[in-house]
């Protein structure tokens, strides 16, 4: 089954959120830099070592993959 949306309808349903570029970026980045703090505070406790597992490295890589190199080292 296929939905037929008109021009008008489809067009607004793939509106970006925000229309400027460089405010996407900079909340693209805080985005990131909040997961990243959040993260150092979960601790995930590995039973074969006494230091814990933080979720802060995969929100690091996260970042970086997403937002690439250039602005994931930002």
């Amino acid at each position: 089954m296929q939905i037929n949306l008109g021009n008008a309808a489809r067009d607004l349903a793939f509106l970006p959120v925000v229309e400027d570029r460089r405010a996407r970026i900079g909340l693209a980045i805080v985005t990131f830099v909040v997961a990243t703090s959040f993260g150092a505070h979960v601790a995930v406790p590995l039973p074969w070592t006494p230091v814990p597992m933080t979720l802060q490295p995969l929100f690091v890589i996260l970042a970086g993959a997403v937002l690439g190199p250039r602005l994931g080292a930002a």
